[in-house]
Order: C-alpha cells, then structure tokens, then sequence
C-alpha cells in the first residue's frame, strides 16, 4: 500500500508545494488533478482525541492537486489545505514547516514531505468501485445517450447447465460459500471499531433479505433468524421468529426463543395464534417447527393471547402452566390454587385471599358476598387482625373489648370498651355524647367527652371542668374558659375567650379581641401603657381615656405610613433621593422631595418648582 509519490517539500503557500527536487518526467505524468496530496504537518492548533483500543487520531494537512504539472516544474498546485475530519475549514490555511510540527505517529520523516495517491490517504482499496453518472442523461430530452436507470455494483449469479438440456444437478452435491471475508491471523493488530461489513449512506434499505420458507435470513453465533414468513397453519403448529444463544458452564445451551404456536385451536386466524417468548434449556435451533422438535426444556415464559385472552398476557411455567393472567382490559387474575401473596390482589367475592393453619387452627382470609375482608372461616368464627406490632384494620368491628398495648386503626372502631395503655389516633369518630377516654389521678376524675352539640369538654358530663394541658403549656384551636386562664405559657391558633387573662409571655400571631378590649397592660414606674383598639379599628398606644405613648421599636419608629396631628421631632429626618420628571408631574400640594442638584417643592397640584443646592 505505498505512496504513489514520497516528495520532499521545501515550503508551502495557501495555493502549493514548494519542492526541494524539480520533478522529472515519469514523476509528473503520475500526478491528475484531484488526486490525494498528504504532508507530514500538524496542525498545532489542534489536539483530537483518540478511543482506547482506535487508531490514533490522523492531524495531518491534506489537500487536492489542482492543475497538471510538468518535467522540472518544483511546485504542485494544490487547493483545500486542512486537516480531514478534524480540521477547522477555515479558506487559506498553510501547512506548518518548522520541526515541531513535523509527524512521529504516522512517519518520521526530518524534513516536510508530501505523499500522492496509494499511501497518501487514510484507506487503501484492494477494489473501488466508483460510478459518474451524468444527470443529464437522467432527465429526459432529445439528447439522452443512456437509459440507464439501476446501478449494480456486483451481482454474482450461480447457474447451472451443460450447454443444451440443462439436466438436474444430484441434490447436495455443490458448496456455494458466496462472499467470504476473513480479518486474517493476527486479531490482535486490530483496532477495537475494525469490522467485516459496512454500509453506510441515507437509503432506505440497508439490507435486503429475500429467502424462501425454512431458510435462515441470519445464522450467527449465538443469534438465529429464519425466514418466519411461512407461518403457522394447517400443516405447520408452530414457527420460531427468533432465538438468541448462549452456553452455561459449556454443559448447557440457554436458548431464548420468540416462537408463534397454533394455541387456540378451536379459533381462526391471527385469533388461533399464541406469541410466547421464553427460555428453553438445550435442544437445536429450528429453522421451521417448534422450537422443542429437537429436544430442550421449556422454563418459564410470557404467553401472549393464551387460552383466549385476547390482547392480555399470562406469565407461565414451563410454558404450560399458567398463573398470573392481564387481559386486554388490565385486569389482573390469579388461579385459586396457585394464590400465593403477602399484598392485597382483587379475586373478586367470595374467593379466598389465603388459607394458613397454625397448630389446631385453621384462619382464613376472604370477601364477603357484601365487599367486606373477614378474618376466620367462611362458616363460623373470626380471629385477629394481627400486625407485628399491634392490631391494624381499616374498620374494626368487636363484641366485646378491645385491649393492646398498641392499636393502630385508619378508619372506624366500633367495640363495647377499649382499655389501652397508648391511645394514638389521627382524628377518631366516636359519635355526640360518648366519652372518648377516662382516667382518674389522685382524688379526680376525669373524661374527654363530646357534647350534643358537637363540643369537646373536659371534665364530667354532670358539672365542673379541668384544664386543657400540654407538656409546654396550654393547647386548643378554641378555648372557653368562665374564670380565669392563668399560665406561664399559652398558645391558642383560632379564638380564646375568658374572662381575664394573666401571662408573662404572650405570644401570637394575630388575636382578634375585638373593639376596645384590652390586648396588652404594663406599668413602668409611675406609667401606666395600654395598647388596645379603638372604636374606628386603630391600635392606640397608651390609655383608653386620654393622652398616649410612644409606638417604639428597637432601633426607631416602624409604619408603613405615620400620621401626626402634633408636632414631629427627631435628631434628623432622611429620604430617598428622587428627581420628578417634569415641573408638571403628579404630585400633592406641599409635597417635596431632593436630589444630588435641587430641591423640590409642589406649590400646586402637578406644579413643582425648585432651588439649586451648592456646596458649603
């Protein structure tokens, strides 16, 4: 695979090849216009990655011949200089010269050198086939000199005759191999993306496979496709579409196959078919018939229309015994006596979810005919609904009572009594006037009990009440208490009513007391300072009689907007510095304002004037 040319090359322009030696005669009849020019610079300015396992990436400067040289010519004109694949296409680019730029990769060449044709490109060709067509002549006229319309590289035909009655050859009696390739004896000298057979190019039909019932289309390792277009029917119950292979331990050959079985006899058509697609252990590939013709053992499988299920699914053993079935409408179906399940599945009343026997007992879980799940026997009887740590149920029905160190109910109880020693619960309906828990401590008595009108008190149900206490102080949404509510501590998120409050720290976000009540009462000194609501809705700062104090925060006054009657008085007053945009801009009679240049003052309404401001 040589270089047709190796040439050393003094420099290089945008437009050719400075040569160190005129050309001679036999070396310029060699050189076309268009043919492959390679040099062994680099383009510096580039660094293209390689793949592990790849050839290294090709930077080297390439072009095109671009006119036909002559005897001592010492320049060949070239157009196009880049670096292909990688190259930045920028017009007028000079190959490099100096030392550094030269290639170690490819060559090693000391000086720049220059290859032509053969060996200056980056693929050889044993053969290339390379078709002009004129697309003149494919555009009808009075001038067209070819017909031609299908372009067949190679066709290799097989026919067999001698000369006159062309009698029939002896059945298997010749070996046609077609196209053979082989990557040679050396594996290892080949890079990673080596391959056999490439086709590239926009088309719409890469490959073409056109053979006859019980051919192989694709026959690899470990990869089998037959010509599936025969079917099944009448003479034939079963065809595979494909099968992929693999050796385990090389004892056993795990097949995994995609075959089409006549399953539903008694029906027509695609209807009469059934899709399988699942393991077979050992047996032969078949190029037509059922995959087990030859031997092998059905494992599971996925069954597609079986038994009639049309547009559902079953998930089968051993290719025959079916269980878990989808039908075409999503619902899923268990046979009785393979049900085995931890989780709730839909079998539909009646049917038994699960049957265990512990000892002398016999439990059962089922539907009853009214949609309920009972627990026990469909004759008598009922045990627990039993959780590792304590009793779970939606709704809980019991004659008698109730007791466990933890019970966890999401929906309704419903039982004579309930003794527990932790009651947890997210919101439990217990009905108007029935009390929820009782417990006495020390000389009291005291229940939780709802009303008859919807209220929860505590306390009995005959008179007096107890406190509504939590660990960190008082607790409710709404709380009414006739005397006084005393606490260090109290947080209440709706309405709280009393008749007086005393705390040390009230704390909340928004308490509606209503018009003139009282929201907070404090003495410092000899002053006495309220904050309360006055009748128009305002928050007063100081006494409901007369005067008022100061409404101070930490580091001022706070308000969206302050008004004051009186006067205002501060050790110094700030704004932010606006400029109006015109003497006629909205504004307010006696509103002002500044900027770096004046000061601003409405003197009417949408009338501003100023004064200039000077440094002092």
């Amino acid at each position: 695979m040589p270089a047709r040319l190796v040439l050393s090359a003094k420099n290089y322009t945008q437009t050719s090849v400075q040569l160190k030696v005129p050309l001679t005669a036999a070396q310029a009849v060699q050189i076309h216009i268009d043919m492959y020019i390679t040099t062994n610079s680099l383009n510096t300015a580039l660094s293209p990655a390689t793949a592990g396992g790849t050839l290294p990436a090709r930077n080297l400067y390439a072009g095109f011949v671009s006119a036909q040289p002559k005897a001592g010519d010492t320049e060949i004109d070239v157009y196009g200089w880049d670096v292909p694949t990688y190259g930045t296409k920028v017009v007028g680019q000079i190959p490099q010269t100096e030392q550094s730029s030269l290639d170690t990769v490819f060559s090693h060449y000391t000086e720049p050198t220059v290859f032509l044709g053969g060996g200056a490109a980056a693929t050889a060709f044993a053969h290339n086939w390379f078709f002009q067509v004129n697309t003149h002549d494919l555009l009808p006229s009075d001038t067209n000199r070819s017909l031609i319309r299908q372009l067949t590289p190679l066709e290799i035909d097989l026919d067999f005759t001698d000369g006159s009655s062309d009698p029939a050859p002896p059945d298997r009696s010749v070996l046609w191999t077609g196209i053979n390739m082989n990557a040679g004896n050396k594996p290892d000298a080949l890079t990673t993306n080596s391959h056999q057979f490439y086709m590239g190019g926009v088309i719409n039909h890469h490959l073409i496979i056109d053979g006859g019932c019980g051919n192989w289309d694709l026959e690899a390792n470990g990869v089998f496709i037959p010509n599936a277009f025969c079917g099944t029917g009448t003479s034939q119950a079963a065809q595979i579409s494909q099968e992929w292979q693999q050796r385990a331990d090389d004892t056993n050959t795990m097949r995994f196959v995609l075959w089409n079985q006549k399953g539903n006899p008694d029906a027509e058509g695609w209807k009469s078919v059934v899709s399988h697609l699942g393991l077979i252990v050992d047996g032969s590939v078949q190029q037509s018939g059922s995959p087990l013709a030859d031997g092998g053992s059905a494992e599971g499988d996925i069954e597609f229309d079986q038994g009639g299920l049309y547009g559902g699914l079953s998930l089968c053993g051993y290719a025959s015994n079916c269980g878990l079935t989808v039908d075409g409408a999503g619902a899923v179906s268990i046979p009785l006596q393979v049900l085995q399940s931890p989780k709730g599945v839909n079998i539909g009343t009646g049917g038994v979810f699960g049957l265990t026997t512990k000892g002398s007992s016999s439990v059962q879980l089922y539907p009853t005919d009214a949609g309920d799940w009972l627990v026990g026997t469909q004759v008598s009887g009922g045990g627990s609904i039993r959780g590792l740590n304590g009793i779970y149920a939606n709704s809980g029905s019991f004659g008698g009572t109730l007791t466990a160190s933890s019970e966890t109910i999401s929906g309704a109880l419903t039982a004579g009594s309930i003794a527990t020693t932790s009651l947890n619960s997210n919101g439990i309906n217990i009905g108007t006037g029935q009390i929820l828990t009782t417990t006495s401590k020390g000389g009291y008595s005291t229940q939780l009990y709802a009303n008859d009108s919807g209220d929860w008190i505590i306390g009995t149900q005959v008179a007096g009440g107890a406190n509504i206490r939590g660990i960190n102080g008082m607790y409710a949404n709404s709380a009414t208490l006739e005397s006084g509510l005393t606490t260090p501590k109290a947080t209440v998120s709706d309405t709280l009513k009393a008749g007086t409050i005393t705390t040390t720290n009230l704390q909340s976000s928004g308490i509606n007391i209503g018009t003139g009540a009282i929201y907070a009462l404090t003495s410092e000194g000899t002053n006495g300072a309220q904050l309360y609501s006055g009748d128009a809705g305002d928050w007063v700062v100081g006494t409901q009689v007369a005067g008022g104090a100061n409404l101070r925060g930490v580091n001022g006054f706070y308000g969206n907007s302050l008004t004051i009657t009186g006067t205002a008085s501060a050790v110094s007053f700030m704004e932010s510095l606006t400029t109006p945009v015109s003497g006629h801009a909205n504004c307010t009679t006696g509103q002002f304002t500044d900027d770096a240049n004046y000061h601003y003052v409405c003197v009417a309404a949408n009338h501003w004037r100023r004064v200039a401001l000077s440094d002092f």
